[in-house]
């Protein structure tokens, strides 16, 4: 039987909106034989449980602030929108995070997950063993709109760690945070970095899955397969929605 390892990162802010209903759905819905990795920056949870595995965020920040001193004359300026650089600083440290995550993961498929995704119904390890086969490097949910053909949406995805062709996924993502390499990625964030690394290894021979979503949207997560069980808070909309109690649909699933 493979192993499996979900990593998503907080802050202590996050945690008390949404990302404690992450962790505490997670135990109760997830296969017992999953376990979490959470990089927490700052903080400690007041969650306790075996399959909690918590990693400190200052492992990852001075490579981080290394790259934001190196990135930030490369942000556009634009004055009729906010801080294009405070927008896209939260991208880069959760790219920072995936990348170290990545190099030091021991599980055989590695699972990234948005703390503000929750989990609403007990999975099957048949979900996750038929969402990835083994033949299979990765599993990821295509983006639309303006970025389509460019980018995933990164809120979920799977990566084989025993693909012949995984380091060149990792090496890529690693380069991508530690160099001007990201400017040729779509938008110059990660989740067009991911994108540009699982093609990477398909041009090798890897096999690359894409969910079939059912709407031409930049966050399609909610028109998946996922939706069963899982449910995407991704816009600051829902995240109000979902902080004033009203949790029983996204802004994405009424479109």
């Amino acid at each position: 039987m493979r192993t499996y390892r979900v990593i998503t990162t907080q802050h202590e802010p996050y945690y008390n909106q949404i990302g404690r209903d992450c962790i505490a759905s997670f135990l109760e819905y997830w296969p017992e034989n999953i376990t979490m990795e959470l990089w927490a920056e700052g903080f400690e949870p007041d969650i306790k449980d075996d399959r909690l595995i918590i990693k400190d965020f200052e492992k990852v920040r001075p490579g981080l602030n290394k790259f934001l001193d190196l990135i930030y004359p490369y942000v556009p300026n634009d004055p009729n929108t906010k801080d294009m650089f405070t927008k896209y600083k939260p991208f880069w440290l959760k790219g920072h995070v995936i990348a170290n995550a990545m190099q030091e993961c021991d599980a055989d498929v590695f699972i990234w997950l948005d703390s503000d995704v929750i989990t609403n119904k007990k999975i099957p390890l048949d979900f996750f063993e038929n969402l990835l086969p083994e033949d299979t490097l990765s599993v990821d949910i295509p983006a639309g709109g303006k970025v389509k053909g460019k980018e995933a949406e990164t809120g979920f995805f799977m990566l084989n760690m025993k693909d012949r062709n995984v380091q060149t996924v990792i090496k890529h993502y690693v380069n991508c945070h530690n160099s001007l390499e990201i400017l040729k990625a779509s938008r110059r964030l990660e989740t067009g970095v991911w994108w540009q690394a699982v093609h990477l290894a398909q041009d090798q021979g890897s096999k690359v899955k894409h969910l079939a979503t059912a709407v031409d949207s930049i966050v399609p997560f909610m028109h998946t397969e996922l939706k069963e069980y899982l449910r995407h808070w991704v816009t600051k909309a829902n995240k109000k929605n979902y902080h004033r109690g009203r949790r029983d649909t996204t802004v994405e699933e009424a479109v």
